[in-house]
């Protein structure tokens, strides 16, 4: 698949979401990630 897409994302208490939204608008693909503390 060659079509374009943008990818958003925003902070959550826990870490990030991030999520690839296509040329119709709708979600191709979405992730989470937890963010922790290196000892």
């Amino acid at each position: 698949d060659t079509a374009p897409f943008t990818v958003i994302g925003r902070p959550t208490a826990e870490g990030a979401e991030v999520w690839a939204v296509g040329p119709d608008g709708g979600i191709a693909m979405q992730a989470s990630a937890t963010l922790g503390q290196v000892a």
